[in-house]
């Protein structure tokens, strides 16, 4: 098919958002991040800001959880850009179980996601529809991101100071023969940095659809879809 400059013509700019669940045993703190993709037409790559940080302290019961997401993407409008409503959920839900994660599925989200930490090589999907992501390519995302300045984290944002303190220590783990889940968190909290990594690595593997429909340069003269 002959690619037409006319046949497709986006708005100038998007922008999108990625809401990042780290969701945890009720011993431990859950947390959210929500980060907000901004691309412009036939200008890659694209860059994320991390608009909004929350964590639930240890205790807090699921239903709870769910409430209060629930609340945050039917109110929240961030200037006038988008409703959280038609955002894609990531969750991380290694270290709970499907019936704690079917709480989510009622919540008006444009994508709803579930990711699994692992250690192993390669990334796959399994039967039940969960990614099952290796750790190390959480940490390649965040490096690349960080390096190449794709990523912004205001300081204002109350948690931020703790976000910066966990991507500092977040790191790939040696993977061992015991639980493969056994490294799904590197230290006693890294809550809120497992939320951005999921959230981001998503983001990452699913491009805006218009970037799907540019063009391939082959040569001069000589483009496809």
């Amino acid at each position: 098919m002959n690619y037409n400059d006319d046949a497709f013509v986006p708005a100038e700019r998007t922008s999108d958002f990625f809401l990042g669940l780290d969701l945890a045993p009720v011993s431990d703190i859950t947390a959210l991040v929500i980060v907000e993709r901004a691309a412009a037409f036939r200008v890659t790559p694209v860059h994320y800001s991390c608009r909004a940080l929350k964590r639930w302290p240890p205790g807090t019961a699921y239903p709870e959880i769910i409430r209060d997401l629930g609340q945050l993407v039917r109110t929240v409008d961030f200037r006038g850009l988008a409703p959280l409503a038609g955002a894609n959920l990531v969750v991380d839900c290694t270290g709970v179980g499907k019936s704690v994660v079917d709480l989510i599925k009622g919540l008006p989200f444009e994508w709803f996601a579930r990711v699994r930490i692992t250690n192993s090589h390669a990334v796959t999907l399994d039967a039940s529809g969960v990614w099952n992501v290796p750790r190390n390519e959480l940490v390649a995302v965040l490096q690349t991101l960080l390096q190449t300045r794709r990523l912004k984290i205001a300081q204002s944002l109350p948690e931020a100071e703790v976000l910066s303190a966990e991507l500092l220590a977040f790191k790939a783990k040696v993977p061992t023969l015991a639980d493969p889940y056994e490294s799904w968190r590197e230290r006693d909290h890294d809550d809120l940095v497992l939320g951005l990594a999921v959230a981001l690595w998503y983001a990452e593997r699913h491009p805006p659809e218009w970037q799907s429909q540019m063009p391939e340069v082959l040569g001069p003269g000589k483009r496809v879809w």
